[in-house]
C-alpha cells in the first residue's frame, strides 16, 4: 500500500501541474527549449523529491511542510515559464490545488475499497480518474478561467484569490491536505460551495466584460457610420462645387480672353493649369451609373494616386442598389482605406496596386477588392486580426452592415495579394 500511496501522491502533483498549465494557457509544445526543460525537469524533480521526502520524513511531517516542499517550487516553475505575473500564477496555483481535491477524494475511496491484492486495478483506476478529471477541467473550466486571467487586473486578481485562499486554509486546517473520515464530509461540502462560486464569478465576469466590449464596439461602429455620413456629405459638396465651376466657365473664358487680348500668354497658361487642377480635384469620375459609388471611388482614387498606388476599377452598377448611401459609403470606404494603406506600405512603388470590381449577378451585389501588401497578415475566426487593440473596428462595421442585409464577406491572402469578397443579396423590393 505504501507504493500505491506514493504513486497517488505523485499523480496528484502531476495533475495539479497540468491544471496550472491549462489555467495559465501554457502550451508545452510552443515553449522555448529552456522553458520546456524548466517545466518538465522541474515538475519531475519536485515529484521525485516529494516522494523521497515522504518516505524519509514520514507522511505526517511531510504534509505539514507540503506548501514549502511542493507548492512553492511549482509556483517558481510556472512563474518562470508563464507570460503572466506572479499574482495570476498564484491564483492559478491555488485554483489547481482546489481542483485536485476530487482526485484526492477518489483516491481516498478507491484504495481502501480494493485492497492490497488489486494493485494493478488500483493503478488503472487512478489513471482513468486522472484522465477523466483533466478532461472535465479542460472542457468545463479552462475557457472561462483563461478569459478571466487575460482580462482581470492585479487588483481584481487579489479579490478573486480570496476564494481559493479560504479553501486552502480550510484544507490545511482539516488534516494538512490529507483526507480523514472526520473531515471528509465538510471538505466535500466546502469544495462544492467554492466550485459553485468559481462558476458563478467567472461566468458573471465574462458576461459583463463581453457586454461592455459589445457596447464599446457598437459605439465605435456608430462613430464609423457618422463619419461615413460626413464623408458622403463632403463627396456631394465636391460634386456641387464641380457643377458651380462648370456653370461659371463663361467667367473663366472672359478672363482668359482678356489675357490673350493683352498678349499675356503666360498668365493665360498658368490660369488654365490652375483651373484645370481645381476642377479635376473636385470633379468625380464616372465609373458606373451609381452616383454614390462614383463619388467614393473618385475620392479614394485620388488618395491612392497621392500614395503612388495604382488604382484600377471594373465597375458595372445601376443607379439603385440594395443598401442605402450611408451603408454603401461605410462599406466601401473602410475596405478601400484598408486596401490603400496596405498597398502603400510596400517599399517598391511599382508593386503598389489596388483593384476594385463590382457588379450585379443573379440578384447579388458582388464586390471584389484586391490589394498587394507586405509583411504577414494574421487571421482570427477567418477575419484579419488587427495589429493593435484599438484597431479593426472598420472591418467590424463592414460585417455589421453585411449581416444586416444577410450577406457574406470573405477575406483571403497569399504571399503578396489580399482579397476581400463581399456578397449582398438583392431583395425583390429593390
Amino acid at each position: 500500500m505504501v507504493i500505491i500511496n506514493l504513486i497517488s501522491s505523485a499523480l496528484i502533483i502531476f495533475f495539479a501541474s497540468i491544471c496550472i498549465a491549462m489555467l495559465l494557457d501554457v502550451n508545452p509544445l510552443e515553449l522555448s527549449t529552456f522553458k520546456k526543460v524548466v517545466l518538465w525537469g522541474g515538475v519531475t524533480l519536485v515529484i521525485a523529491t516529494a516522494t523521497i521526502l515522504a518516505v524519509t520524513m514520514g507522511i505526517n511531517k511531510f504534509t505539514k511542510l507540503y506548501p514549502v516542499l511542493v507548492q512553492l517550487p511549482i509556483f517558481i516553475i510556472f512563474c518562470t515559464i508563464s507570460r503572466y505575473g506572479y499574482l495570476k500564477t498564484i491564483f492559478a496555483l491555488l485554483s489547481a490545488i482546489f481542483l485536485a481535491f476530487p482526485f484526492q477524494l477518489i483516491i481516498r475511496i478507491i484504495i481502501p475499497s480494493l485492497g492490497k491484492e488489486h494493485i494493478l486495478t488500483m493503478i488503472l483506476c487512478l489513471i482513468i480518474t486522472f484522465l477523466v478529471l483533466l478532461f472535465c477541467v479542460y472542457y468545463l473550466m479552462k475557457s472561462s478561467f483563461n478569459y478571466a486571467i487575460e482580462h482581470l487586473d492585479n487588483a481584481s486578481i487579489l479579490k478573486f484569490c480570496i476564494i481559493p485562499i479560504l479553501y486552502n486554509i480550510s484544507a490545511y486546517y482539516f488534516g494538512k491536505y490529507t483526507l480523514t473520515n472526520d473531515s471528509m464530509h465538510i471538505r466535500i461540502l466546502f469544495f462544492l460551495i467554492v466550485l459553485a462560486a468559481y462558476f458563478l464569478l467567472t461566468d458573471v465576469f465574462r458576461g459583463t466584460m463581453e457586454k461592455q466590449k459589445l457596447r464599446y464596439e457598437n459605439n465605435i461602429i456608430s462613430l464609423e457610420i457618422d463619419a461615413a455620413k460626413q464623408n458622403l456629405r463632403d463627396f456631394k459638396y465636391m460634386q456641387e462645387q464641380a457643377v458651380i465651376y462648370r456653370h461659371d466657365m463663361r467667367h473663366h473664358f472672359a478672363l482668359l480672353s482678356n489675357y490673350l487680348n493683352t498678349n499675356e500668354i503666360n498668365k493665360a497658361i498658368d490660369y488654365i493649369k490652375i483651373t484645370q487642377k481645381n476642377i479635376e480635384s473636385i470633379t468625380p469620375q464616372q465609373f458606373c451609373e451609381n452616383e454614390t459609388v462614383n463619388l467614393i471611388l473618385s475620392s479614394f482614387k485620388t488618395r491612392a494616386l497621392k500614395n503612388d498606388v495604382q488604382f484600377t476599377t471594373e465597375i458595372v452598377l445601376p443607379n439603385e442598389l440594395p443598401i442605402d448611401d450611408t451603408e454603401l459609403c461605410t462599406l466601401l470606404s473602410n475596405a478601400l482605406e484598408n486596401a490603400i494603406n496596405a498597398a502603400s506600405s510596400i517599399d517598391d512603388k511599382n508593386q503598389r496596386q489596388v483593384k476594385v470590381q463590382s457588379m450585379i449577378r443573379r440578384n447579388m451585389l458582388l464586390i471584389l477588392i484586391e490589394n498587394t501588401y507586405s509583411g504577414e497578415i494574421a487571421f482570427e475566426n477567418n477575419l484579419p486580426k488587427a495589429k493593435k487593440n484599438d484597431h479593426g473596428f472598420g472591418t467590424k462595421s463592414m460585417l455589421a452592415i453585411i449581416d444586416k442585409h444577410n450577406g457574406e464577406c470573405f477575406f483571403e491572402s497569399d504571399s503578396i495579394l489580399f482579397t476581400t469578397r463581399i456578397i449582398i443579396p438583392i431583395t425583390k423590393n429593390t
